[in-house]
């Protein structure tokens, strides 16, 4: 399916997926304060297990864009709306109550599955490349599936629309006038940026190396541990 597509367009795709990515966290956030965290991550988790399925079974240009923006609208409406469901839940409200701690122990407990899955990844690539994103659906559609059973936090303030533009300007005049945040902002950017540069570079300089595709999963396990 991506032999179909020339290279200059799958860059300007993954672009497209990286900036939407990103201007999408506004409008989701603002969306999981009025409808709530749990429908949030609820419809993020089906659109993510969506592209997951598209993914596996792409046979043209169409269903790679297609894919691509499921998997960037279903991130964007779970990234943040899961981190605020658990610091208002009742075990991360609060200072003091281990919120930080748990929110780190989940990522450090999924860069460990992603890397050991990682090693299985390269070995079953080389029989096929859809095979590992079809085993990976029954773990996508258990975790789609857990947000159904989440008891939605209390909210500790009314929202709305005219709340959350108001809520928006200020936190940009915020920004605006604190050199401390703007170089912190600044910092994490020239990190995000790398490193989705790196993420979108690596196959062709793999191939390059002639990499054997049974490695890839060595190194990603690597980095994962690193992570």
């Amino acid at each position: 399916h991506l032999g179909k597509m020339k290279l200059s367009e799958i860059y300007f795709m993954e672009s497209v997926v990286l900036l939407g990515t990103i201007f999408l966290q506004i409008p989701t956030g603002t969306l999981a304060d009025l409808i709530g965290r749990k429908k949030t991550i609820i419809i993020g988790s089906i659109l993510y297990l969506l592209s997951i399925i598209w993914f596996a079974f792409i046979n043209s240009p169409f269903g790679v864009w297609g894919a691509n923006i499921l998997c960037m609208t279903g991130l964007a409406l779970c990234d943040g709306a899961d981190s605020a469901f658990l610091y208002d839940s009742p075990k991360g409200i609060g200072e003091g109550s281990g919120y930080e701690k748990i929110d780190g122990g989940a990522v450090s407990n999924r860069l460990m599955m992603v890397g050991i899955c990682s090693l299985l990844v390269g070995y079953l690539a080389k029989f096929s490349l859809r095979l590992p994103l079809i085993l990976s659906i029954p773990g996508v559609l258990f975790s789609t599936l857990l947000p159904f059973f989440f008891k939605e936090p209390p909210k500790m303030e009314k929202f709305s629309v005219k709340r959350q533009m108001s809520l928006m300007k200020v936190s940009v005049l915020f920004v605006v006038g604190h050199k401390e945040v703007k170089w912190i902002i600044g910092f994490a950017t020239l990190i995000g940026v790398t490193s989705k540069i790196w993420f979108f570079t690596y196959n062709p300089y793999f191939e390059l190396v002639k990499l054997d595709l049974k490695y890839y999963g060595i190194v990603f396990f690597a980095l994962n541990m690193i992570a």
